[in-house]
């Protein structure tokens, strides 16, 4: 009787989290984007549009900044995260794979990208 009191305690929680975020139809999505990468960020936006439902509204939270600028990735992504994103696309380069790849790890969100790390000085 006392393991069922404790397993019962440990997933409330769980059990709380699911009810209120299934009650959401609202589906966080994160997008770390170049400046300048306009067809990228047309490609996401109409894919935002195309594939969100009326049970599932996709929202997307955009940022656009240097992505060979750890820091402002660290600040984007913290932002994203903040936000409650479950999914982050974008794109990253040599300088700052590293970065989106620890916190991705460390806090078990997806990032998606369409390509391998490209090169600061080149576009893609």
């Amino acid at each position: 009787m006392q393991k069922i009191m404790h397993i019962s305690v440990l997933l409330s929680p769980v059990l709380w989290g699911l009810i209120f975020g299934v009650s959401s139809n609202s589906i966080q999505i994160g997008g770390l984007f170049p400046r300048g990468a306009d067809q990228e960020y047309s490609a996401f936006r109409v894919g935002m549009v195309q594939f969100s439902t009326s049970e599932f509204r996709l929202t997307p939270h955009i940022d656009n900044l240097e992505v060979a600028n750890s820091f402002a990735v660290t600040n984007a992504f913290c932002s994203q995260f903040s936000r409650g994103v479950y999914a982050i696309f974008g794109f990253y380069d040599k300088k700052s794979v590293n970065t989106i790849t620890s916190f991705c790890g460390t806090l078990h969100v997806s990032f998606i990208t369409p390509s391998f790390p490209t090169d600061g000085t080149h576009p893609f």
